[in-house]
C-alpha cells in the first residue's frame, strides 16, 4: 500500500480537553468546573493473591500458564522500577467471567518494549495501578518502517478471548495493538472464534502501521498456506462482539482502527479521537 505523508509530531496528551476522556485523575470536586471523580483503584477487583513479576537479565518475560501456580482473580503487578526492554509473554493463562485475572501496574508508569497474549481468555489488562494518566507504555525505539521493523505493542493470538486492555499509552511501534489469527496449519484456530474484547481509554500514537490491526484481511483464506509440503486455502479466525471507545488515536501511517472478519455478534467503536492517519 503506499504511503502518501508521514506522520505528523504526536499530539500532547496533556492539552486534549479532559470532556473528552473518562481517565483523568480525581479532582476537586468543589470546584464548578470539575468533571465527575473516576473510581478508585481497587474497584478494579484485585484479589487476594498477588504475583509481583520482576523482568530476567535481559529484560524479558515469559510465563506459561501450564507451569505456573495462580487462580482466577489473581493479580499480576509489575512495578515501575523495572523495565522490560525486550518482551512480556503469557501463554495459557485464564480467568473467569466472574473472576478475570488483572496485570496492572504499581508505582508509576511501567515501560515495556512489547507483549504477547496467547491462548489466554478472561483477562484484564490495566494501567489503572497509579495516579498516571496511562499507566502502561509500550514504547520501541528502534521501529521504522523501511525497512521494516518492529512488533505490535501488544499482540494477542491463539485460543484467546475475552480481554479487557485499558489505560496503555502505544508509542513509537510498528503495530498499536494486533488481535488475529491468520490461516494456520493448526485447522482447528479456524473454528476458534476471537470475542469478547474491550479496548477502551488507550492512548495509541506513531505507529508505522496499523494502530489497531483486528482480525485478517484475508476473510476467505485466499492466501496460500504451506503445510507439510503442501498448499492449502485455510481460513483465518474469525472476530465478534468487540467494543472500542474512549481511544486517542494520532499518526498511524495506515488505518487508526481496522475491523474485520467481525462477522459474530454486535461489536461498538464510539467516541474516539483519531487524527493524521494515512
Amino acid at each position: 500500500r503506499k504511503i502518501n505523508s508521514a506522520p505528523q509530531p504526536p499530539v500532547d496528551s496533556t492539552k486534549i480537553p479532559v470532556d473528552t476522556i473518562k481517565i483523568e485523575p480525581p479532582v476537586d470536586t468543589t470546584k464548578k468546573d470539575t468533571v465527575v471523580k473516576q473510581p478508585p483503584v481497587d474497584t478494579i477487583k484485585i484479589s487476594s493473591a498477588k504475583h509481583y513479576l520482576i523482568p530476567a537479565a535481559d529484560g524479558s518475560t515469559y510465563i506459561n500458564g501450564y507451569n505456573y501456580s495462580y487462580q482466577p482473580g489473581d493479580t499480576f503487578v509489575l512495578k515501575n522500577i523495572y523495565r522490560w526492554p525486550f518482551y512480556f509473554t503469557l501463554d495459557n493463562f485464564h480467568g473467569t467471567a466472574q473472576k478475570p485475572l488483572v496485570l496492572i501496574n504499581e508505582g508509576g508508569q511501567v515501560v515495556l518494549y512489547k507483549s504477547n497474549f496467547n491462548n489466554c481468555t478472561n483477562i484484564k489488562i490495566s494501567g489503572a495501578g497509579s495516579g498516571d494518566r496511562f499507566g502502561f507504555k509500550f514504547y520501541q525505539p528502534d521501529a521504522q518502517l523501511s525497512p521494516s521493523k518492529g512488533s505490535p505493542g501488544i499482540c494477542i493470538a491463539g485460543y484467546s478471548d475475552s480481554i479487557e486492555i485499558e489505560r496503555c499509552e502505544i508509542y513509537h511501534t510498528f503495530y498499536g495493538i494486533w488481535i488475529k489469527n491468520d490461516g494456520s496449519c493448526d485447522s482447528s484456530l479456524a473454528k476458534w472464534l476471537l470475542k469478547g474484547f474491550n479496548i477502551h481509554d488507550n492512548y495509541l500514537h506513531t505507529t508505522f502501521e496499523e494502530a489497531m490491526y483486528l482480525g485478517t484481511t484475508d476473510p476467505n483464506g485466499v492466501r496460500i498456506t504451506v503445510c507439510n509440503g503442501q498448499q492449502l486455502h485455510i481460513k483465518p479466525s474469525y472476530l465478534g462482539d468487540f467494543k472500542i471507545y474512549n481511544n486517542i488515536i494520532d499518526s498511524s501511517y495506515r488505518s487508526a482502527i481496522q475491523l474485520s472478519c467481525a462477522s459474530s455478534g454486535r461489536s461498538f467503536i464510539y467516541r474516539n479521537i483519531i487524527t493524521r492517519v494515512g
